[in-house]
């Protein structure tokens, strides 16, 4: 039986929706927790697993694999065994999770994220002979791959019972941590990097920046990383204000090559963004960690404000560049999937590109405003009671916002997708 094929649109396109559906049960978990309705424990860590697993995770195997085509490397341009581990694995593990039945999940767990352990050694080799830019050392691209494993390590030992019940809560710190600041704040900031000069179609303004940017961001991720393990604010603070130098060193040198660049196409307007709402939430951590550092805390800290500092990178820079790489690359890549013609492609690329690129400004700012919104939500519970008018209209006019950009997007994509090529001018 000839399985189908899972390119890296089917792989880009099925992330997507991950993150789509996920955002959905984040909406849920958020208007729960404004209007204390009682939801089950567990949706939060479906959502957070979905999100980072079938969502995240998918898309980064997919950009790989149109990173390895666009480059004419040897390699499968169709994975369907790769694809269905991933989102068969990822959909038991769920159910396992909701279910409590933790050995099931993080069994299934592995299933799903075990076929993507070869791809950190790709990154590596292809980061090893030079092919990832400037943006991506064989250091970051080590640091990435190992905080990935060993985050997934400790927690498939916490899922299956292996863990000492006085190391349950370190276990829990690093697998979290691991996997978030070690694996997914470092390829996000490469990827980052990556794809605003791919799309402005320039050279970085300076590579000695881009390097001391990247070493800062390694220093102060393991600063964290260590004071986080040992419980020590100080140390987590003056790791983090390395790390806000080195993502103001990234982000400097990223907006000198956007004002450098002869065009600035819409998708750049994105990553742009996506930098900044990395820079915000840099900025925030440092804030945090300097509140909990003084005795008694200037501001209390609850789960409202934690979920709007973390969804400053979740939402406001992960989705910007979510829409941006993909309204870039999304019309070239069906382009060559759909079409053998070189000569045809670049006709189709471009009617496809400018369904892509419509609604954007509104697109822009619902996104970007929407994001903010969560943290004005936050902020106001400083002042008014968590029932006030100001904080439940505040929170529904975020919640708005975001599903007017999250509809909008769905639905341009769902255009292009279904854009097929002229019949008559394309080749079988």
């Amino acid at each position: 039986m000839k399985l189908p094929r899972c390119g890296a649109v089917t792989f880009l396109l099925t992330g997507l929706a991950w993150l789509l559906v996920m955002a959905v049960t984040g909406m849920a978990l958020y208007v729960g927790t404004v209007r204390s309705l009682p939801l089950p424990s567990t949706l939060r860590v479906v959502h957070a697993h979905g999100t980072l697993i079938g969502g995240v995770l998918q898309m980064l195997a997919g950009a790989l694999m149109a990173f390895r085509h666009g480059l004419g490397l040897s390699g499968a341009t169709s994975q369907p065994g790769r694809y269905l581990a991933l989102n068969v694995g990822t959909v038991a593990m769920l159910i396992g999770l909701w279910f409590h039945h933790y050995a099931a999940a993080g069994i299934a767990g592995l299933v799903a994220i075990g076929p993507l352990f070869p791809l950190c050694g790709e990154v590596y080799g292809l980061s090893k002979h030079g092919r990832l830019g400037t943006a991506w050392t064989t250091w970051s691209c080590a640091f990435l791959g190992t905080a990935f494993v060993a985050g997934s390590l400790f927690g498939l030992l916490y899922s299956l019972g292996l863990v000492p019940p006085e190391w349950i809560i370190h276990t829990r710190l690093a697998h979290v941590h691991l996997t978030i600041l070690g694996f997914l704040t470092v390829v996000s900031v490469g990827v980052l990097q990556s794809l605003l000069t791919a799309t402005l179609r320039i050279e970085i303004w300076s590579a000695r920046l881009t390097q001391l940017g990247s070493t800062g961001l390694l220093l102060g991720i393991s600063g964290l990383l260590v004071g986080v393990g040992v419980a020590h604010i100080p140390v987590q603070l003056c790791a983090g204000v390395v790390l806000l130098c080195a993502i103001i060193a990234i982000g400097f040198n990223l907006f000198r090559s956007w004002l450098a660049a002869p065009t600035r196409p819409p998708s750049a307007d994105h990553l742009l963004l996506g930098t900044l709402f990395l820079l915000l939430t840099t900025a925030l951590g440092v804030l945090v960690d300097l509140n909990a550092w003084v005795d008694p805390r200037p501001f209390p800290f609850g789960s409202l404000h934690l979920v709007a500092y973390t969804h400053m990178m979740f939402v406001g820079m992960l989705l910007h560049l979510t829409f941006g790489g993909l309204t870039a690359w999304l019309p070239e890549l069906l382009a060559q999937e759909r079409l053998a013609s070189h000569k045809k492609r670049q006709a189709y690329a471009t009617r496809l590109h400018s369904k892509i690129v419509r609604w954007h400004a509104p697109q822009l700012a619902t996104l970007s405003l929407g994001t903010m919104g969560l943290a004005a939500v936050a902020a106001l519970t400083w002042q008014y009671p968590l029932g006030s008018p100001p904080v439940q209209t505040s929170m529904w006019i975020s919640l708005a916002l975001l599903l007017i950009s999250f509809v909008v997007f769905a639905a341009k994509v769902g255009m292009v997708w279904g854009t097929r090529p002229d019949v008559r001018n394309a080749e079988s």
